[in-house]
């Protein structure tokens, strides 16, 4: 997970870190990501807790 908020951070869409970390969806990504962090990555990167 932390190198999916690193990637994230630089820039990356949900997809492409998704992938990067070795998911085949997106979906079982971002359930997984709500599930370890409280917040799907995009409303963790709204909140500012992933500085673009």
């Amino acid at each position: 997970m932390l190198q999916s908020l690193v990637l994230l951070a630089d820039g990356a869409n949900v997809t492409q870190a998704a992938f990067a970390v070795g998911y085949s969806t997106s979906s079982a990504f971002v359930a997984t990501f709500k599930t370890v962090l409280g917040a799907t990555p995009d409303r963790y990167r709204t909140a500012g807790r992933v500085k673009t």
